[in-house]
């Protein structure tokens, strides 16, 4: 990865996500109340979660999902550029998350910021890395699929969904893989806009959902302060 990374946009098609249809019965003791389904297999890694109260943090922005306007204009007219370059490319990323605000912005097929939403990153000793990624697929809760994972044998930290990232090489293009580092959901609301995880960007539940319903997988995720 390079350091001009601020240079970074994507030709994709914006198409919706659909998920595929649920092959499980929906699970009436499920703490999301959500169908679950089952997915693809995968080569998965290890991933950087941890419960909230694991980790504490003292700078926070305050958020809820009930207060919380993802339509704000002051905030999307702020938002960062969304322009990436890959393999010598000009592209856009679907998704930028700002750590110094713990905002994740989303793009439309014409690179205006569409929503602004709050999220929890990486704490002081397990920051959430900058750079590029691209999302690899989206996993339902829960995760009975991811085997041998800390998500399978645990899934409630992580919420209903997953955008499971991989890194990509500005240079190349290329995935180097998963550094363990996903966007999804929280077991604790209060965590949200707190520098709370292992890397991991948390969302709001709700909107965890509606993202993954919204980005498809093969778009890009640049991450930066």
């Amino acid at each position: 990865m390079t350091s001009d990374v601020s240079k970074i946009k994507f030709n994709q098609n914006f198409t919706t996500y659909q998920p595929a249809q649920a092959q499980e019965s929906e699970q009436s003791g499920s703490i999301f109340n959500m169908n679950t389904e089952t997915s693809p297999t995968y080569a998965y890694s290890v991933e950087k979660t941890t419960e909230t109260e694991d980790v504490q943090s003292t700078k926070k922005t305050e958020s809820t999902s009930k207060t919380e306007d993802i339509k704000n204009p002051e905030l999307l007219a702020k938002a960062p550029s969304n322009k990436i370059t890959v393999a010598g490319e000009e592209k856009q990323a679907r998704i930028v998350v700002s750590l110094s605000e713990n905002k994740l912005y989303l793009y439309d097929e014409n690179g205006q910021a569409e929503e602004v939403h709050s999220v929890a990153s990486g704490a002081a000793k397990t920051p959430t890395h900058k750079g590029l990624r691209i999302v690899s697929h989206i996993e339902t809760y829960p995760y009975s699929s991811a085997n041998g994972t800390k998500r399978q044998k645990n899934p409630k930290p992580y919420g209903p969904k997953i955008l499971i990232l991989n890194t990509v090489d500005a240079e190349t293009g290329k995935s180097k893989g998963s550094n363990g580092e996903f966007i999804h959901g929280n077991s604790n609301e209060s965590s949200i806009g707190k520098y709370a995880s292992h890397g991991c960007m948390r969302m709001h539940n709700d909107q965890i959902v509606r993202m993954a319903e919204m980005v498809a997988p093969g778009s890009y995720v640049l991450i930066h302060d």
